[in-house]
């Protein structure tokens, strides 16, 4: 019973962890300039909020 508990609950951490991955993130590294991953790229509201109005993206994987 202990086994299966712990492999749940390591499960669930993974499940977690992929989650928080996921999530649209950013922060303000200096004044007017954020970084931030992809899926924060396609929150307008996030954008909104922050005043951004331009994106760089520093990869070569192609997001359509």
């Amino acid at each position: 019973m202990g086994e299966k508990e712990t492999g749940e609950n390591a499960q669930k951490n993974r499940n977690k962890k992929w989650k928080m991955a996921y999530k649209a993130r950013m922060r303000q590294i200096v004044p007017g300039l954020f970084l931030g991953n992809v899926e924060a790229s396609y929150k307008r509201e996030m954008l909104q909020e922050n005043r951004i109005n331009a994106i760089v993206s520093l990869t070569d994987a192609q997001w359509v």
